[in-house]
């Protein structure tokens, strides 16, 4: 391909700014078309403006869907000087082209998308891939059908080139005329007039106070949470693809209301006023308010407001529970994340008045429980809990329980797969809201397991998310919650000849929604409310839940831009304005994601308010590790493989064994990755049946082991050595973890060199990957700031895992702490509570105790010489103290006692 990289032609222009690649006069690339498509130049159909050439390309379709021409290459594709695409096209039918480079590296590709505005008349269109790494890929793949089947469409290419990104330093000009439509005790509307760009304005930023509260892409936005019978000013600018932000609009001052004198709350009851922290408390509220649609927060609105023991307010959205219009009871569900006292009050708003609840107090004390989960910048390795304990992610996909009218195993139900899960000690899975599973916004659902009706949202998915989200606490399984997949919106049966839900969907006119055309699912007001609606009522009733995990938008997103083009700006502006409105109405700042199937859309995923970054490597493990450096490099966020395996395609008895193959090395390598939850598989059914589950078990015990070690300052170890092993490894902390896998076809014994050690004693403890069995290899000592690990017999196909350490062996160091812990039972501390003195009766090897209170100040350190102590803790203040027990090994527990005065 050195035609296409070399630039055949050698016509530059503009300073090297384009260089053509084929203008099928002068220079022709060697395409060739698929299946029975044809490939030709001829004459041009039509000179104009846009193309007067006299020489052109002709491609006409067949009736197979994803028609293309491909190149070979054979040398690097330098995006970093070149990364725009550019592509004159005349069609008789207009769809989405795709330009996709494959065969990259460890198996990787990357595509962009463009759709042409008119038929039978020339066009340039562009494929940028700015921010994608050079590399070597094997074939360039222009598709163009594809999001159609239509045989005989006839596509003319003129003027193939590639051109450095042009630098865009145009501000958009500022919104004019900015206004408030509209205010409440605690919003206000704005509203502006567009502004312009040269490119394109992508959105608008919306300050109140000079400060930054949302985001819209359209020329409106409510501004939420704001206080009652308060005076803010608000701003907005506009900005464009690259970041150009325009000048601020004009200024205006808003009041909000006062709470109104509304006569709309009955009763509030807490259902406890002294809670553990990360406890969740349930509010019941009695209101006789009228109301045409619960559901619709423009037609009422009941929130928690709380104002926590640090200062900080907090709203909580509540939700409508039973009863009826003026007789109704709604709830208020809220996990603290602080100790102390809070202070509550109940906020309900109609259209035309409001009203605020009494004060209401409760206490909150401390606790071990770990609270939510939320993203770690220091590290990707891992995530993080309020507690700050850390989190790595091992599990699989459960999409569905099982389906009824299919004939599924009806074995598989959400509690049978959890203590599966429990029982191979993984802790996460993925789980589907689908016309089958979960169907909360769905009033026909599918496959047996629920039940039709005409309420918003379906009492038969309520119920089972609450009994979910109950055993998932039971189990020790944390939940990440895709709300909707690509199958919703589609039209027209899909490659497994169904997954076309949109004739079904409550948004479509003719099941009493508000849009007749599916794409309009992104860009209409209306139907944006609606979700909206609907992220407002998943977060009052479920959002208090520590299970959760995190919320996924979308599953394979970008599918609906490939099946039945759909418009990737609509989609990204969507996740903006979604991401943004969830995080605004979330007080426990969940994590959110959507996914890919592997086709960036856009730059979405630089977007603020996306935290993970998700894709579906099938095929080579090398795929997943090759989407977990590049796009964990190119947004600077953590990473997750959510779906993977050897093939997309369910596995048979003959290809079992490749599939059990792929599982156990996509775990193993992805260990060493920077990725907080480790790649899931897809094929839960089958892999259940064959026990490949196993296989969570060695796995997890040897993440537990590095999750101990980590502590923010993780780095990848530079290992070098025989080619025909894949070697990986990463420092955490005091110790190092190393993997090596034989992909040749013999038994090898090679010499691995580790480096950038210390010139020290290491002892080398193996971990057999299969079986979870640790045993001490050997001590090696670091010379000029290498260690060599000797792999002895390592048979091909198969891989070996070490723990690496200074001082001693990681198998003696973890036998000292099981007898240590052992030893516990033999303490013994009382009275407890106490008033002030305490007892202890202690095993000869707790040597010394350090005492914490709750919040972690220390009030005592003292080493233990007898048997039996008395501590004295008279001057404290009554409340819960941690003692923290050490042997001289610095083994460490920690019992609790109550300090009652």
């Amino acid at each position: 391909m050195t035609s296409l990289l070399l630039a055949l032609c050698n016509l530059e222009i503009n300073a090297h700014q384009r260089v053509f690649l084929s203008d099928w006069e002068q220079s022709t690339l060697n395409f060739q078309a698929s299946n029975n498509a044809s490939y030709t130049t001829v004459n041009n159909p039509s000179q104009d403006a846009v193309n007067s050439s006299s020489q052109v390309g002709k491609f006409v379709s067949t009736a197979y869907q994803w028609d293309f021409l491909s190149l070979n290459l054979s040398e690097e594709i330098d995006f970093e000087n070149y990364p725009v695409y550019k592509l004159k096209v005349r069609t008789s039918a207009v769809g989405t082209i795709m330009m996709k480079f494959e065969d990259g590296p460890s198996g990787s590709y990357v595509a962009r998308y463009a759709t042409p505005s008119n038929t039978n008349q020339w066009e340039e269109l562009t494929f940028d891939f700015s921010g994608i790494a050079n590399g070597n890929y094997g074939k360039m793949i222009i598709t163009f059908d594809y999001t159609s089947t239509t045989a005989g469409v006839e596509w003319y290419l003129d003027d193939f080139v590639k051109a450095k990104q042009n630098v865009d330093t145009t501000r958009p000009t500022q919104p004019q005329s900015l206004s408030v439509t509209k205010t409440s005790s605690k919003s206000v509307s704005l509203q502006w007039n567009a502004s312009s760009d040269n490119v394109g304005v992508i959105g608008y930023v919306i300050y109140k106070n000079n400060t930054e509260v949302g985001r819209s892409n359209t020329t409106s936005f409510e501004v939420s949470q704001l206080n009652a019978n308060s005076n803010y000013t608000f701003t907005v600018s506009a900005y464009d693809l690259v970041g150009n932000e325009s000048g601020k609009s004009n200024t205006v001052n808003a009041t909000t209301q006062n709470m109104g004198n509304g006569n709309f709350i009955t009763s509030v009851s807490l259902q406890k006023t002294s809670m553990n922290l990360y406890d969740d408390l349930e509010v019941d509220i009695q209101l006789n308010a009228r109301y045409s649609d619960p559901y619709n927060p423009n037609n009422i609105k009941t929130d928690m407001v709380l104002i926590t023991p640090s200062g900080k307010e907090l709203v909580v959205p509540c939700f409508y529970y039973s009863g009826v219009s003026r007789n109704s009871l709604w709830k208020g569900r809220f996990t603290p994340q602080e100790t102390g006292q809070y202070q509550l009050v109940v906020d309900v708003e109609k259209t035309q008045n409001s009203q605020r609840s009494g004060v209401y107090t409760f206490t909150v004390n401390n606790s071990y429980n770990d609270g939510f989960l939320h993203t770690n910048e220091a590290s990707f390795y891992n995530l993080k809990f309020d507690s700050d304990r850390k989190f790595r992610g091992i599990g699989e996909n459960f999409a569905w329980e099982a389906r009824l009218d299919l004939g599924d195993d009806q074995t598989f139900t959400y509690d049978y797969f959890f203590q599966q899960m429990k029982s191979k000690n993984a802790n996460f899975i993925r789980t589907w809201m689908c016309p089958w599973n979960l169907p909360l916004e769905w009033k026909k659902t599918d496959f047996g397991r629920y039940t039709d009706g005409n309420e918003t949202y379906n009492l038969s998915a309520i119920a089972r998310m609450d009994w979910m989200l109950d055993q998932a606490s039971q189990n020790g399984i944390y939940i990440m919650l895709t709300l909707d997949y690509h199958g919703a919106l589609l039209e027209e049966p899909d490659y497994w000849g169904g997954n076309n839900y949109w004739w079904d969907h409550n948004y479509y006119s003719g099941n009493g929604g508000p849009i007749s055309d599916h794409k309009a699912f992104f860009t209409n007001e209306s139907a944006k409310q609606l979700y909206k609606n609907r992220l407002r009522y998943i977060i009052a009733r479920w959002g208090y839940h520590t299970n959760i995990g995190a919320i996924e938008l979308f599953n394979e997103v970008d599918n609906l831009i490939r099946d039945e083009n759909f418009n990737a700006n609509d989609i990204e502006a969507w996740h903006n304005e979604m991401s943004t409105y969830l995080k605004s109405i979330d007080p426990y700042n969940h994590i959110v994601t959507t996914s890919i199937t592997g086709a960036e859309i856009n730059n979405m995923f630089h977007q603020p308010n996306l935290d993970l970054i998700q894709s579906h490597p099938y095929g080579p493990v090398e795929g997943v590790i090759s989407a977990i450096q590049t796009l964990t490099d190119r947004y600077n966020k953590p990473y997750v493989a959510g779906e993977f395996a050897d093939d997309w395609v369910a596995p048979t008895s003959q290809t079992m064994a490749d599939y059990q193959k792929s599982f156990h090395r996509g775990l193993w390598t992805a260990l060493f990755q920077p990725t907080p939850i480790l790649p899931m598989t897809w094929w839960w059914e089958d892999f259940t049946y064959e026990g490949f589950n196993d296989e969570l078990t060695s796995v997890s015990a040897y993440s537990d082991i590095m999750l101990n070690a980590m502590n923010d300052q993780e780095q990848t170890l530079t290992i070098t050595g025989n080619d025909n092993i894949d070697k990986m490894g990463v420092k955490a902390g005091d110790k190092l973890f190393v993997y090596f896998y034989n992909k040749s076809t013999t038994t090898r014994s090679p010499n691995m060199t580790i480096s950038g050690v210390d010139n020290e004693l290491y002892y080398v403890t193996s971990f057999n990957t299969t079986t979870g069995i640790m045993q001490n290899e050997a001590s090696v000592l670091g010379s000029n700031r290498q260690l060599v690990i000797g792999l002895q017999n390592l048979q091909a196909g198969k891989d070996i895992a070490y723990i690496i350490q200074k001082g001693s062996y990681y198998l003696s160091q973890s036998n000292q702490r099981k007898q240590f812990l052992e030893q516990a039972d033999q303490l013994k501390i009382y009275p407890n509570p106490s008033t002030g003195i305490i007892n202890l009766e202690k095993p000869e090897d707790y040597h010394h105790l350090t005492i914490y209170t709750a919040l972690g100040r220390e009030v005592l350190s003292v080493d233990l010489d007898s048997a039996r102590e008395k501590i004295s803790l008279s001057d404290q203040e009554k409340g819960v103290y941690l003692l923290k027990f050490f042997d001289v090994n610095g083994n460490a527990t920690v019992k609790k006692v109550l300090l009652n005065k």
